[in-house]
């Protein structure tokens, strides 16, 4: 998928991942498809915009040559070791004090 964004995709369809990594059976499709399936559901990968496709849940400059997120941009991503949620009542706190202020 990040080789894909670097060239210019934006939205992936899965036949796209078939063909970058050569997978020709039923199963091996079958078996990434699922995988994409798990991903967006961990939100590790994004729904696309058109019907089938799918994107990276961040900019295609946050990942590294192998495909990784890079080690600066992962406290941002809820699935990794590094990420650090917010505490529930500070983001509520602000979000109310932001509203006031505006008219």
């Amino acid at each position: 998928m990040v080789q894909l964004a670097k060239d210019g995709e934006v939205e992936i369809k899965p036949s796209q991942v078939y063909s970058v990594l050569n997978l020709v059976s039923q199963k091996e499709k079958g078996a990434c498809y699922k995988n994409m399936q798990r991903m967006k559901k961990k939100s590790e990968l994004r729904e696309g915009e058109t019907f089938g496709t799918y994107k990276l849940p961040l900019p295609v400059d946050c990942y590294d040559k192998n495909g990784n997120i890079k080690p600066e941009k992962a406290e941002n991503v809820p699935w990794s070791k590094e990420y650090k949620p917010a505490a529930s009542g500070e983001d509520l706190i602000d979000f109310e004090a932001d509203k006031i202020k505006r008219p």
